[in-house]
């Protein structure tokens, strides 16, 4: 084997690896077995292929290798844009520079909740991003900019069902609401329940292109859910809302004293 086949191979194995890393659903690992099997045939034609004989079959396979990479990377595009999201995430940057203190954002968090509760209780289907760095432009530029304060009533009138942006996704950055009636990529995992609807496909498609917590309410079920770097948590508490809410704000949650162990 010369050393450009073993370059291609390595490049190949690295693209496979880098998939299953980021990607481990059932559909997603049946796919990338698919093609580790096609690299796997290739190398063993192009070992054996000592004395030239197996020279068309080593040929085809390494074509069907480099098929299969191309083939790979263009069904699972979206996939590798969210890896490459994920990347880029440290180098993005951060809300350290946030003008707003704990308490004030203590109450931004509570407004969210608030909202949720009461949309959860009346089936109103809601869909809400909390920024945690910077969002894609392309997602802002697809709704309304509006650049609030947020509060409970305002996010409750956005998606009352009458409201025109109702179905899009509101974009929060600590106690602004930025914009609403926002489009969001939807994730193209195979893996995700056949329960869940496009808002929360969404929701997961934006936590794993961008560095956010989104949060879901249910329009069938009333069930909230959260969702952080594609990872869904559903049947979320008050109590755990409040919690997800205020980390995505970054605020630092002061330890209690501790408890004398003797009494005067």
């Amino acid at each position: 084997m010369d050393i450009y086949f073993i370059i291609n191979v390595a490049v190949c194995i690295i693209v496979g690896v880098l998939f299953l890393i980021f990607f481990k659903s059932r559909s997603n690992l049946r796919s990338a077995s698919i093609y580790l099997v096609v690299i796997i045939a290739a190398v063993l034609l192009n070992y054996f292929n000592v004395d030239g004989k197996l020279q068309v079959a080593a040929t085809i396979g390494t074509y069907a290798m480099n098929f299969m990479m191309i083939l790979f990377c263009v069904i699972h595009q979206s996939s590798f844009k969210a890896i490459n999201a994920r990347i880029n995430r440290p180098f993005r940057s951060s809300n350290l520079g946030s003008t707003n203190t704990d308490e004030e954002l203590s109450v931004a968090a509570r407004e969210i909740v608030r909202a949720v509760q009461n949309m959860a209780k009346s089936d109103t289907g809601a869909l809400i991003i909390i920024a945690k760095d910077n969002i894609p432009e392309y997602i802002m530029n697809s709704g309304v900019q509006l650049d609030a304060q947020l509060s409970s009533g305002l996010l409750e009138s956005i998606f009352n069902k009458k409201s025109p942006l109702h179905d899009g996704a509101v974009i929060v950055k600590e106690n602004r609401v930025l914009a609403t009636g926002c489009f969001l990529p939807l994730s193209q995992d195979n893996a995700i329940s056949k329960d869940l609807g496009t808002r929360h496909r969404a929701a997961i498609g934006i936590s794993e292109e961008a560095n956010v917590l989104s949060i879901v309410v249910s329009e069938e079920t009333g069930i909230i859910s959260t969702v952080e770097s594609g990872n869904i948590r559903r049947y979320i508490t008050p109590e755990k809302l409040t919690e997800a809410i205020e980390s995505a704000f970054g605020i630092v949650s002061q330890p209690s004293a501790p408890r004398s162990r003797f009494r005067r």
